[in-house]
């Protein structure tokens, strides 16, 4: 007998990434998962401005094979982001370790485009494919 792996159901259809803009820190990618909030914060140091992302996100319900995943059942979720859209180039990541947490903030963002995508962990540790990226504008005022 073959034991069957559960997987989530791809983070496209489970996972819901959207992207909170920081109104005068960012511009979004003009996808309609993104939308405008937030502030931009000085550096304590420099001149140069950094900037804030939040991201919110749905929390799948069911995995690849069908089955329903439960709330319970979700360990945590782990956020990539860096200044590509390449999850091999992206080397930075978070790992949001309550599993019923919907949104997360990264701060100190410096200027340039930023790509953020997520994957969801159940209590097993079985991963989710990652989400595709969303990005966000940090500009100098």
């Amino acid at each position: 007998m073959v034991p069957m792996i559960h997987h989530f159901v791809r983070l496209t259809a489970a996972v819901l990434l959207c992207l909170l803009l920081t109104a005068c820190g960012g511009e979004g990618d003009g996808k309609g998962e993104s939308f405008a909030e937030g502030s931009t914060t000085a550096g304590s140091s420099s001149e140069e401005l950094y900037g804030t992302a939040t991201l919110s996100w749905q929390a799948p319900l069911n995995r690849e094979d069908g089955g329903s995943l439960a709330m319970g059942e979700i360990g945590r979720y782990e956020v990539r982001y860096g200044l590509s859209a390449d999850l091999e180039s992206v080397n930075t990541s978070v790992q949001v370790e309550d599993g019923q947490r919907m949104s997360y903030t990264v701060e100190g963002l410096s200027p340039g485009t930023w790509y953020f995508a997520i994957q969801t962990v159940d209590i097993a540790g079985l991963k989710s494919e990652w989400s595709e990226f969303v990005s966000k504008v940090i500009k100098n005022r």
